[in-house]
């Protein structure tokens, strides 16, 4: 994935269960949420259906499904698992979903180079930064209407409390908690406060974690 987008003159950061995987988290990710940024003299804006079509077209591993609900015209990416990588013990089948994400989309921010943390090779956004999204997502899987997304909140409590857990394990230059909250903007950061409240009313233990963190 890395490695596909840089051919195409992009630069990306890993989030969701991947990212929360390089911060040291044990669960295998099911996908690949990459975060993908446009290049400084970009006369355009990115588009995540763009990005995909542009992986298709210079990786033959890479190809796209397009959205059962015929009003739309978003597609799903997937990534093939050749015969002969070994799978994960999670995996069963020989290919990945690779869910493509833009600034703008979810709240997200644009990060340039040195805003971006690199864990074993790989980029990684900012913990803040992946800690805020994996809790606005169990906020979203909650009052999603399909059962199967509803389910997914589990998974996040479980990825949120562990990344509150190595918080304080982290050296400073890959965690720098007041900095990382201007990347975010007023607003998803006041919108992230309201939804702290509501998972430490659920989850107490949470709170002395949360309260170190700012919120």
């Amino acid at each position: 994935v890395v490695n596909t987008l840089r051919k195409a003159g992009l630069r990306c950061a890993f989030l969701g269960s991947m990212g929360c995987r390089l911060y040291g988290n044990k669960r295998l990710p099911q996908e690949l949420d990459v975060l993908v940024f446009p290049t400084p003299d970009s006369v355009t804006d990115l588009d995540s259906e763009n990005v995909k079509e542009r992986m298709v077209n210079r990786n033959r591993l890479f190809y796209s499904m397009r959205a059962a609900d015929p009003t739309t015209t978003h597609h799903y990416l997937f990534r093939q698992i050749p015969q002969h990588a070994a799978l994960p013990p999670n995996y069963r089948r020989r290919f990945c979903k690779v869910e493509v994400l833009v600034p703008g989309e979810m709240g997200l921010p644009y990060l340039n180079e040195k805003q971006v943390n690199e864990v074993e090779g790989l980029p990684v956004v900012p913990m803040l930064v992946l800690l805020l999204q994996k809790l606005q997502g169990w906020e979203d899987h909650l009052q999603c209407v399909e059962v199967r997304k509803v389910k997914k909140h589990t998974v996040d409590v479980e990825d949120i409390k562990d990344l509150l857990q190595r918080v304080g394990e982290m050296p400073v230059r890959m965690f720098r908690p007041w900095s990382e909250r201007e990347l975010l903007g007023t607003q998803f950061i006041n919108a992230s406060k309201a939804r702290v409240k509501r998972f430490c009313a659920k989850f107490p233990g949470t709170a002395v974690h949360w309260k170190g963190l700012g919120f």
